[in-house]
């Protein structure tokens, strides 16, 4: 699912980082008078390999107080965008919480298949 700060006009690429295991795209988003937020910005960390966030700061209007949501255990598996809990039983092992298909919808599934 995208959020609707990708949807904003004022969109400003920053200079990629190292977050985690590898490099993020950074992206900085200011929403414009008509869109409709409480926030005044939204810092996006986005992994190269599945172009999605896993981490998300988003500045509030008027407080400048910040919201940090960090989002665990993404990966891409068959062309499908899938939030895995590890710790199954076998080595390698996760459950599958649930999954986006390719029009950007989550499905909620639950079973368990080596990864």
């Amino acid at each position: 699912m995208v959020e609707s700060q990708f949807f904003w006009k004022n969109q400003e690429l920053l200079a990629p980082e190292k977050y985690g295991r590898g490099i993020a795209l950074c992206l900085r988003a200011c929403p414009a008078l008509k869109d409709q937020t409480y926030y005044a910005s939204v810092t996006s960390w986005i992994d190269r390999g599945i172009l999605f966030p896993v981490h998300v700061v988003k500045t509030l209007r008027g407080t400048g107080l910040q919201k940090e949501f960090i989002y665990y255990g993404l990966r891409q598996v068959g062309g499908r965008l899938v939030r895995v809990a590890s710790g199954g039983k076998a080595a390698g092992e996760a459950r599958l919480l649930d999954s986006c298909n390719r029009s950007g919808l989550w499905e909620g599934k639950s079973w368990t298949q080596g990864l």
